[in-house]
This record gives structure tokens, C-alpha cells and sequence, in this order.
């Protein structure tokens, strides 16, 4: 298999998301929120190491401030390169967050209002700050990936589509695993009868169809890519075209499966404890299907036409 490797990498992904997964569910005082991992760990041990006397209080404060200033050190070191200069400005701002977030964690009552339920805020605090830090560590590499966009050549431009392919994945299974499987666990612990828990495997199976076919197309639009970076790009007007049908497909797929799902829990809502009509479609899934499908019709007419002008010349 072409892509073998990458898919044992994904089967890995998807199995360390699961233990994860699990691990929330019945250690929530360790794994509190997946947004947080794994700066809540840090935090954890952090908080418990400085609990242990003065020494202990001590190292942990040495260790929360060098955590905390290795963006800043990788940041003064390329400050020289002026083509990095925003990505330095973002690493700095890394780690002030990290400075501030890892406190936070490590200390959410110093936040809190008096009035609040402890118990139901600290977890929602760790996801607020999670997604903090590393909404600024996505924006870090957003701005390398530009960055190497604009200054990368033709054959390069290949390797980082192809790149970006792959990144899209891991986002998919992120998706399925975290998003839908914690969604039928959960179903399953609440489950009331029989019923529920087999709808709940019916659900997981037609809310993850749009990302599961998402996948399957970006596997092959690697392979696409990989014709369009060669020198000769033979046969890239046909993979192009076969690529196209079977983005085709995909939407029907994609659409098809939330159809079935509502349809499903409307003819057996007698039977179920808990419906969830999926009101939201699987818009990330559509429109990159549609934008892969004009970009393969672009590729296939292109191609077309430059064999056409070869021939007339």
C-alpha cells in the first residue's frame, strides 16, 4: 500500500487520542479536559512539586519559568533573520501566555469568584487556557507554513500541499476520535436501554462518514500531487478526472449519511432516550471537497490543453 505508512501513523494517532479519551472519562482529575494536554500535566506536576517544602517550591519555580522562556530563547536567537520576524513576535507572545496559563493552572482559585461551583469551573478554566496556548502555537506554525509558501519554488509547493494533506488528516481523526468517539462514550455511559447504546454505534458511524471520506479523497489527492511535482506529469489529466468522480461520490456520501442519521432516530424516537438530530452539516468536509473538485477539474483542463498545445507545436 502506497500510503501504508501514514496510515499506521493515523491507527497510532487514533489509539493515543482513545487512551486519552478514556483516561478523561475515568480520571478527570488527571486528564480534566483534552484541549488542555498536555499543559494540565505540566501544571499537575508542577503544583505538586512545589508543594514538597521549600526546595521542591523552589525547583518548580525554576521550571515553570524555563518552560515558559523557551519560545523567547528560540525567538532571540533568529531575531537576526527579518523573514521571521513575525514568527519571533508570536514566540515572545508564546511565552507570556505559557507564563500566565501555566499559573492559572497550577492556581485556577486565584481567578475564581466566590460564587462559583469550584468543581464545574477548574476543568472549563484548563480548556479556556489549553486553547489559549495553543491557539498561539497554531498560529506560530501558520505563519512558518506562509512563510515557506511564499519562498519555496514549484517543487516545493508539492511537498508542502502534500504536507498540508496530511496535516488535514491528523485534524480528521482528531475529529472522529475526540469529537465522536467521546460522543458515543459518553452515550454509552448514559445509555438507558439496548437500543441507545446500538444507536449510539450507528451515530458514530454516519457523523464520522464525512471525515472517513475526507481522508480516503486526501490520500489520493497525494498521489495527485505527487504527478503534478514530477517533471513529466504523465497521466495527471486522468488521475485528475478519476480524483473528480470520486470527490463526487463523497458529497453524496457525505450528505447522504446525515440524511440516514436524522431519518434513523425520527423513525425510532419511541425507542430512544436521547435523539440528537444533526441540525449542523459537515461543513469543513463540503467545502474542502468542492474546492478540491474544481482545483482537480482546473488540474485535468490544464493538462489537457498543455498536451493539445505539445501536439500543435
Amino acid at each position: 500500500m502506497k500510503h501504508g505508512r501514514f496510515i499506521w501513523l493515523l491507527a497510532a494517532w487514533a489509539v493515543l487520542l482513545l487512551a486519552l479519551v478514556l483516561v478523561s472519562n475515568a480520571l478527570p482529575a488527571y486528564v480534566s479536559s483534552l484541549l488542555a494536554f498536555p499543559f494540565e500535566q505540566i501544571a499537575d506536576g508542577l503544583g505538586g512539586l512545589s508543594r514538597a517544602g521549600r526546595v521542591g517550591n523552589a525547583f518548580a519555580t525554576a521550571l515553570w519559568a524555563g518552560i515558559s522562556v523557551i519560545p523567547a530563547v528560540c525567538a532571540i536567537y533568529g531575531w537576526k533573520d527579518i523573514s521571521k520576524k513575525r514568527e519571533n513576535m508570536v514566540l515572545l507572545l508564546l511565552s507570556v501566555i505559557l507564563f500566565v496559563c501555566l499559573y492559572g493552572m497550577i492556581n485556577p482559585f486565584v481567578f475564581m469568584r466566590n460564587d462559583i461551583d469550584m468543581g464545574a469551573f477548574v476543568p472549563v478554566w484548563k480548556s479556556m487556557l489549553g486553547v489559549c496556548i495553543w491557539s498561539v502555537v497554531m498560529l506560530y506554525f501558520i505563519l512558518v507554513f506562509l512563510r515557506k509558501v511564499r519562498e519555496g519554488e514549484k517543487t516545493r509547493l508539492y511537498s508542502y500541499l502534500r504536507l498540508f494533506a496530511m496535516l488535514v488528516c491528523v485534524l480528521f481523526v482528531a475529529g472522529i476520535v475526540a469529537g465522536n468517539g467521546a460522543a458515543m462514550i459518553q452515550t454509552f455511559r448514559e445509555a438507558q436501554t439496548s437500543v441507545d447504546s446500538v444507536f449510539a454505534v450507528i451515530r458514530f458511524v454516519l457523523t464520522s462518514m464525512p471525515e472517513m471520506m475526507s481522508i480516503w479523497i486526501l490520500l489520493q489527492v497525494m498521489d495527485v500531487v505527487d504527478i503534478a511535482g514530477s517533471e513529466e506529469q504523465e497521466g495527471l489529466g486522468e488521475a485528475a478526472g478519476h480524483l473528480a468522480k470520486k470527490i463526487c461520490l463523497t458529497l453524496e456520501i457525505t450528505m447522504g449519511s446525515v440524511v440516514l442519521l436524522n431519518l434513523l432516530q425520527l423513525l425510532f424516537a419511541k425507542a430512544l432516550s436521547d435523539i440528537k438530530i444533526q441540525s449542523v452539516l459537515p461543513l469543513e468536509s463540503v467545502l474542502l471537497m468542492l474546492v478540491l473538485l474544481l482545483a482537480c477539474k482546473l488540474l485535468a483542463e490544464n493538462k489537457e490543453l498543455r498536451d493539445d498545445n505539445e501536439l500543435f507545436i
